[in-house]
C-alpha cells in the first residue's frame, strides 16, 4: 500500500467516524493495518472492537450504562490516534522529509529515552567538577552535545509512547538536578516540535502539567506557548479529548493564567509583522542605504572625518541625506514597531543561521551556553557575549548562538570594532530595558514567551528544510478559536486591542472579524463602523464597505475622510450619481481641491452631463495649468459635447508637448470626426509607431464612441485596416 493510498483510505475512516459509523471504520483499519504487517495495531484495532461490541450489546439490551459517553469518546480518541500511528508508519517507510528520517535513525539506536537522560545526568556533573578544578572539559561538552541531540529526536520522533511520557514526567519532578531549567526547555521544545507534527495527548497533557507546576517562569513561559500552538493546530482532536478539555477549564478561574495568555497571544500575533519588516529591511531599506554608501564615505573624505573617532557620532548631514531619500520615515516606522514589540533581528540574524551547527533541528531549540564545543571565543569575548545575552534583550537563543558562532570567525580587526560597539551599547541597553520591564505586569514571562516565539518562528522560516514541517505562524492567527482559550481570551477589551494591532498594521482581514465579535455598544460608535468599512474596502467587498459607510453617517454628521470615502466606494460599483452628490459635498469643504474636482467632474462625465463635467475641469486646470491629466479629460470631454473646435485647440496644446500614443489617436478621433481625413490618418499613423502593440486593441475599443459622434461604422473597420497594412500590424 502507498502513502497516498492510505492517506486516502484513511480519510474516509475519518469520515466514518464523523458519521458514528464505528464498525466500519475498525474494519477498514484491521485492513490497512494487515497489508503493513502491522499487527500490534491489529490486535489493538481487536481490543477496540471488542469494546464497541459490548458496549453496542448493553444498549440493546437496555442495560443502563452511566460510562457509555466515556467508553465512546476513549475508542474515538484511540482510532484517531491508530490512523496517524498507521499514516506515520507509512512516511517512515517512504518519505526522505527529516521527521521521518530521523524515526528510522532513532529506531537504530540502542539506547532508551531513560538512558540517554541518565547519562546526559552523569555528564552534566563530571563538567561541573572539571571545570571547578578548572580541567578541559571539551570532551565532555561534545560528548553532551551528542547526548542532547539524542535526547531531542528521541521525543520528538516518539509518538504514543506511555514511557517516553512517563520517563519525562518523572524528570519533571527532579527540579534540584544539575542544569534542570535548561534541560526541561529543552525538552518542552521537542514536545512542542512533535505536537506539531501528530496529536498526543499525553505530550500535551505534560505541558499543561508542567505549566500548572513548574515555578520557573522560563518554563511556564515556554510550555505556555506550546500549549497554544497545539491546541490549535489540532482543535478538533482536543475538543473531543475529554482528559485534556478538562484539565484546561481548570484555567478558567485563574486570573493569572488569563493574563499569562494574553501575553502569549499578543507575542504570537506579533510575528505577522515579522515578514513585512524582514521584506521592508530587505527590500527598501538596506537597498537604499547601499545606495547613499558612496555619498556618506565621500562626505566623510571630504570634511576630513576620522573614521574611527566618529564611528558612534551621528552626522547631521547623515540624517539630512536620509530624510530626503524617504528612509528616514521608514526607519521612524521600524522604529515605532520595535517599541511596541516588533521583531526587527529577524533580517539580521536570517543572514547567520547558515552555520553547519544549524543543519541539525535540535540546534534551533538549544539553551544558550557560551561553552558549547561550536563556539570558539577567548574570555573576553565570552564575557562579552554573555553580558549582552543576559542583559535583558529579548534575543532568542538560536540568535545567540548566531552571534556567538559568527563572531568566533570574524577576522581580529573586525571583531574588535564590533565588540566595542556591543561594550559602549550594553549599559545604555540594560537601563533601557530595566525601565521597560518596570512599566509591565509580568516581566520575565513576557520576554520569555517573546524568545521562545522568536526561537519558534525561525525554526519554521530559516531552517533549510522548513518545508518539511508545519508551521505555525503560517494561517492568521485567530486565538478565539482555540479551545478553552478563546473562551478565556474572549473578553471585549482584548478583542478591541487585538483587532486595532490588526487594523493599525494592516492584516483587515483578521480586524474585520474581531471587530464584528464585539458586543453592540460598541456599534453605536461611528468610528466602529469606519473601520469595518475601511477593512471591506481593503478587502474589496465594496457592498459591505458601503454598508458600513452609510451607518457612520447615520450616526454623525460625516466629516471629509467620511465622504470622501463614500464617493469612492459609489464610483467602484458605478453609483455615478451618488458618487457625484458625496464629490459636490466634499467640495464645498474644500472648493479648490484639484483632485476632488477631478473626481467630480469624472462622475459627471460618467453621467453624460459633459457641461457640468467641464466646469469643474476647466476649475481644475486653472489651479494646476501643467496637469497634462486634466488637458486630456478636457479635449476628450469637449470633443464629446461637440465643442469639436475647443477640442481641437486643447489638442494641439497636447501634441505640442511631450504628447502619448493616446494623445495621438484622440487627436485623431477628432479630426476623423471634424472630416479632416489626412491629418487624421497622420495622427493614427503617429499612435501606431509610438505603440504598435496596443493600437488595434485601443481604436477597437473606441469605435461606440466614434459612431456615437457620427462616424459610419464601416468607414471606421475598412480605415482600421488600411492602417494595420501601413504600419506593418
Amino acid at each position: 500500500m502507498t502513502l497516498s493510498s492510505t492517506i486516502e483510505k484513511c480519510r474516509e475512516v475519518k469520515t466514518n467516524i464523523d458519521n458514528y459509523e464505528i464498525t466500519k471504520a475498525i474494519s477498514t483499519l484491521s485492513a490497512i493495518a494487515l497489508g503493513m504487517n502491522k499487527y500490534k495495531i491489529t490486535d489493538r484495532l481487536n481490543r477496540l472492537r471488542e469494546t464497541y461490541d459490548y458496549m453496542s450489546r448493553y444498549l440493546m439490551l437496555g442495560v443502563p450504562d452511566a460510562t457509555r459517553k466515556d467508553v465512546f469518546s476513549g475508542i474515538v480518541k484511540d482510532l484517531n490516534v491508530i490512523i496517524d500511528l498507521l499514516v506515520r508508519e507509512q512516511r517512515a517507510e517512504e518519505c526522505p522529509d527529516a521527521y521521518s528520517s530521523t524515526l528510522r535513525v532513532v529506531r537504530l539506536r540502542s539506547g532508551s529515552l531513560e538512558d540517554t537522560l541518565s547519562e546526559l545526568g552523569s555528564v552534566d556533573a563530571s563538567i561541573s567538577l572539571a571545570s571547578g578544578a578548572g580541567n578541559d572539559c571539551l570532551s565532555l561538552t561534545t560528548r553532551r552535545d551528542a547526548l542532547l541531540k539524542d535526547l531531542f529526536e528521541i521525543i520528538w520522533v516518539s509518538f504514543d509512547d506511555k514511557q517516553v511520557a512517563e520517563t519525562i514526567r518523572k524528570y519533571m519532578g527532579q527540579e534540584d538536578a544539575p542544569g534542570y531549567i535548561a534541560n526541561m526547555s529543552y525538552i518542552l521544545s521537542a514536545l512542542v516540535l512533535s505536537l506539531l507534527a501528530y496529536y498526543d495527548s499525553a505530550k500535551l497533557s505534560l505541558l499543561i502539567e508542567l505549566y500548572d507546576s513548574t515555578e520557573s517562569e522560563t518554563l511556564a513561559a515556554r510550555a505556555m506557548v506550546g500549549v497554544v500552538l497545539a491546541l490549535r493546530r489540532h482543535s478538533d482532536r482536543v475538543i473531543s479529548d475529554r482528559q485534556v478539555m478538562d484539565r484546561l477549564r481548570q484555567w478558567k478561574d485563574s486570573l493569572n493564567t488569563f493574563k499569562m495568555l494574553k501575553e502569549t497571544m499578543v507575542a504570537i500575533i506579533r510575528t505577522r509583522d515579522t515578514d513585512r519588516i524582514t521584506t521592508k529591511m530587505r527590500d527598501e531599506v538596506i537597498p537604499e542605504l547601499m545606495k547613499m554608501k558612496p555619498d556618506i564615505l565621500r562626505k566623510m573624505k571630504d570634511s576630513g572625518m576620522d573614521m574611527e573617532s566618529s564611528m558612534y557620532e551621528m552626522n547631521a548631514e547623515w540624517e539630512d541625506m536620509l530624510e530626503k531619500s524617504g528612509i528616514g520615515k521608514k526607519m521612524r516606522e521600524l522604529s515605532e514597531m520595535q517599541s511596541e514589540g516588533a521583531d526587527l533581528m529577524m533580517v539580521t540574524f536570517s543572514n547567520l543561521k547558515q552555520f553547519p551547527f544549524f543543519y541539525n533541528v535540535n540546534s534551533w531549540f538549544l539553551p544558550f551556553d557560551i561553552n558549547h564545543p561550536v563556539i570558539k571565543l577567548d574570555d573576553r569575548l565570552k564575557k562579552v557575549v554573555n553580558e549582552l545575552v543576559s542583559s535583558g534583550v529579548a534575543i532568542c537563543d538560536s540568535d545567540k548562538y548566531s552571534l556567538a558562532i559568527a563572531l568566533g570567525m570574524m577576522p581580529e580587526a573586525q571583531r574588535n570594532m564590533v565588540i566595542g560597539q556591543f561594550e559602549a551599547q550594553i549599559s545604555q541597553m540594560s537601563d533601557e530595558i530595566k525601565d521597560s520591564m518596570l512599566k509591565q505586569s509580568m516581566p520575565e514571562f513576557e520576554f520569555e514567551v517573546t524568545r521562545y516565539v522568536r526561537d519558534l518562528y525561525r525554526f519554521n522560516r530559516l531552517f533549510r528544510k522548513h518545508n518539511d514541517f508545519y508551521d505555525p505562524f503560517a494561517a492568521p492567527f485567530n486565538f478565539l478559536d482555540i479551545p478553552v482559550v478563546g473562551e478565556i481570551l474572549s473578553d471585549n477589551e482584548i478583542v478591541k486591542v487585538t483587532g486595532e494591532f490588526y487594523f493599525k498594521r494592516g492584516y483587515y482581514s483578521e480586524a474585520l472579524n474581531l471587530f464584528m465579535l464585539l458586543s453592540d455598544e460598541d456599534k453605536s460608535e461611528p468610528s466602529f463602523w469606519e473601520k469595518t468599512g475601511y477593512c471591506n474596502q481593503c478587502l474589496k467587498d465594496y457592498e459591505a464597505a458601503l454598508a458600513d459607510y452609510k451607518k457612520a453617517e447615520l450616526l454623525q454628521s460625516p466629516g471629509m475622510w467620511l465622504i470622501k470615502k463614500l464617493a469612492l466606494i459609489n464610483k467602484r460599483l458605478g453609483k455615478f450619481e451618488e458618487a457625484a452628490e458625496y464629490y459636490d459635498l466634499a467640495l464645498e469643504k474644500d472648493p479648490d481641491n484639484v483632485n476632488l474636482l477631478v473626481a467630480a467632474a469624472d462622475m459627471k462625465f460618467e453621467m453624460a452631463e459633459y457641461k457640468d463635467s467641464l466646469i469643474r475641469y476647466y476649475h481644475a486646470s486653472y489651479l494646476a495649468p501643467d496637469d497634462k491629466r486634466i488637458l486630456r479629460s478636457i479635449a476628450w470631454t469637449e470633443m464629446m459635447d461637440r465643442q469639436f473646435e475647443k477640442s481641437d485647440a486643447t489638442y494641439k496644446k497636447l501634441l505640442a508637448g511631450n504628447p502619448t500614443a493616446a494623445d495621438y489617436m484622440n487627436a485623431a478621433h477628432l479630426n476623423l470626426v471634424m472630416n479632416d481625413i489626412p491629418l487624421a490618418i497622420d495622427l493614427y499613423k503617429m499612435s501606431g509607431i509610438n505603440n504598435r502593440n496596443e493600437f488595434e486593441k485601443n481604436f477597437l475599443s473606441d469605435i461606440p464612441v466614434l459612431i456615437s459622434l457620427g462616424v459610419d461604422e464601416l468607414d471606421l473597420h475598412l480605415l482600421l485596416d488600411a492602417l494595420k497594412m501601413e504600419l506593418s500590424l
